[in-house]
């Protein structure tokens, strides 16, 4: 499957692949995502659940195993769009600057907002509405059942209802670098990036030089400048927040968290993803690339109207392509 990237350097529409570029500007992370095509309006996909076993025989032994358990899981897609107005008086009379550069990119960054917020939080909080796809939260949190929008841990990694969240701590704790590496044991096709805040990524940092070390910084295979944590690109979405609640029995509730919270005790937690963004992994859907219109001049207005639309959404393919980290905050315990 190819990545946005790829379907930028497919695109002969310049505005259309300026417009990506945008998008993609310093968002390493909706760079490396693969692109899996629908050609409906949704994904119905089987998550196995539990292992089957095979059997030990001897001569004449009546053969018994049994099959693993699958769990199916859907995923939809829903239509983003964005329109821009470039007005023409401004147009004309602009001798330093390209309004309509200056607009679309306004725009794509508004479009890359809803996207990755979407991303993370999609039908999760209490903000969410039905028609913006399944995010990171409720894709993991349906692991434990289809009705699930809470994140139910363990401090033992897979040892929760829900195998692919650790937690912590049962309420909330300090993130230490054990904890990070307890994440990694969850993810067992294989973590190949991290996602998480700014303030995860100072606190690492400081863990890190306290070891002795360093996170390093270098390009992803997408030659993205990121840093580095064991090895695996760290990826930071602006949208992730840092006051989700404190976890209540290593339960993280997240249906009525809303978001824009003020950070403050028992609401200052933070979280780490790890994902697989392979093709059977973490992927973003689409049933089409995304698509621009005009410039045309609407009725009421004395601009060029651009709109851009995606008919996109978010798939977890694979029970073991995904984990999260809750439960700690990056400062002092509260």
């Amino acid at each position: 499957m190819k990545n946005l990237a790829g379907y930028r350097e497919m695109d002969h529409d310049k505005i259309q692949t300026g417009y990506i570029d945008w998008l993609l500007e310093e968002n390493g992370l909706m760079a490396r995502l693969k692109v899996k095509e629908l050609k409906g309006n949704g994904l119905k996909y089987n998550v196995r659940t539990g292992r089957g076993t095979a059997a030990w025989t001897q001569p004449n032994d009546t053969i018994v195993t049994t099959t693993g358990t699958t769990a199916q899981r859907s995923a939809a897609i829903y239509s983003l769009i964005k329109q821009a107005d470039v007005d023409k008086f401004a147009k004309s009379t602009n001798a330093t600057q390209d309004p309509t550069v200056a607009e679309l990119k306004e725009s794509a960054d508004d479009m890359r907002f809803s996207w990755s917020r979407a991303m993370v939080h999609g039908q999760t909080t209490s903000i969410s509405v039905v028609n913006e796809p399944k995010g990171l939260f409720k894709l993991i949190g349906e692991l434990e059942s289809e009705a699930t929008v809470d994140l139910d841990g363990s401090t033992t990694p897979g040892a929760g209802n829900n195998t692919q969240v650790v937690a912590a701590h049962a309420t909330s704790a300090v993130l230490t670098l054990d904890m990070v590496d307890m994440l990694g044991d969850v993810v067992k096709m294989g973590i190949d990036c991290y996602v998480t805040s700014r303030a995860v990524r100072r606190k690492l940092e400081s863990l890190a030089r306290a070891a002795g070390n360093n996170l390093k910084h270098d390009k992803d295979e997408l030659g993205y400048l990121v840093d580095m944590y064991g090895g695996k690109p760290l990826y930071i979405v602006d949208e992730i927040e840092d006051a989700y609640p404190d976890n209540s029995s290593s339960v993280l509730a997240l249906a009525s968290y809303v978001l824009g919270t003020t950070i403050a005790s028992a609401n200052d937690n933070s979280v780490l993803f790890a994902l697989n963004t392979g093709d059977e992994g973490f992927v973003i859907l689409q049933s089409q690339a995304m698509k621009r219109e005009g410039p045309w001049t609407p009725d009421d207005k004395d601009s060029d109207r651009y709109r851009f639309t995606w008919y996109t959404g978010f798939g977890l393919l694979n029970k073991m392509a995904a984990g999260v980290l809750t439960g700690f905050v990056t400062g002092s315990s509260t």
